[in-house]
């Protein structure tokens, strides 16, 4: 797991696009994955099970990171909130 001590602000930036575009290339692998398979290229069993090791890839991702974004985001929530008052 990654660490979730407090972070400079572009790096969180690249954490939120990275995020996105692999959600992007998860959608796209699927999509491609389908496509052949409707195209007899490969086995429709084939592409299931790499769609859904896809999907456990993608979920396992989102999870890590979005926790980490969670906490980075709690602590300076909390941060900015003390400087306020």
């Amino acid at each position: 797991m990654l660490d979730a001590e407090p972070e400079p602000k572009k790096m969180r930036s690249e954490v939120y696009l990275s995020l996105y575009a692999m959600n992007e290339g998860f959608d796209r692998i699927s999509e491609c994955l389908w496509l052949l398979e409707s195209r007899g290229i490969i086995h429709q069993q084939f592409a299931q099970s790499r769609v859904l090791l896809a999907e456990e890839y993608r979920a396992e991702l989102n999870h890590i990171l979005t926790g980490l974004l969670k906490e980075w985001e709690l602590k300076e929530w909390a941060a900015l909130a003390a400087k306020r008052t």
